[in-house]
């Protein structure tokens, strides 16, 4: 299967984490596994040497005309674009924003707040629905996934991260 990751860190990591170690050894581990495996990604990346097939982006907004016709999905850590037609499975770490919002942790007016909490909820949703399959790191987020946006439990896969 040909599948594709995209992100605007430098992979691997080196002086930071989350997300990008974890896109990191799952990307590797794919390699092995005998998947051909791209990253639309920072040209800083060296992923080569794993066997990734790296396709650099300058802009991190206007990247989608780089995914080569024949990849058969693409995977989002982050939210898809609204504009992503294509086959693509999202990773949902938790949905924390979306069921304890609160303006305290944020800088931000209450107002600009609530109104960028209301995207991101509809960004997720839209993730959720269009998406081939969720990948949920925990059963807890599994659970919360399908009761909050009312999907098929066959839909969304527990995938542990460890």
């Amino acid at each position: 299967m040909k599948i594709l990751f995209e992100n605007n860190l430098p992979i691997p990591v080196r002086t930071y984490g989350g997300t990008e170690r974890i896109l990191y050894w799952l990307m590797k581990e794919l390699v092995r596994l005998g998947h051909e495996v791209y990253l639309v990604g920072n040209p800083l990346s060296q992923v080569e040497s794993i066997g990734v097939k790296l396709i650099p982006k300058s802009d991190p907004h206007n990247w989608k005309h780089l995914i080569p016709k024949d990849i058969d999905i693409v995977h989002f850590f982050v939210s898809p674009p609204f504009e992503y037609d294509g086959k693509f499975v999202v990773t949902i770490h938790d949905l924390i924003l979306t069921k304890f919002p609160t303006v305290r942790a944020s800088t931000l007016s209450p107002w600009v707040y609530k109104v960028k909490n209301l995207m991101y909820r509809l960004v997720i949703w839209s993730a959720v629905h269009r998406s081939k399959a969720v990948i949920a790191v925990s059963n807890f987020t599994k659970q919360d996934i399908e009761a909050q946006f009312s999907v098929q439990s066959s839909k969304v896969k527990m995938i542990l991260i460890s």
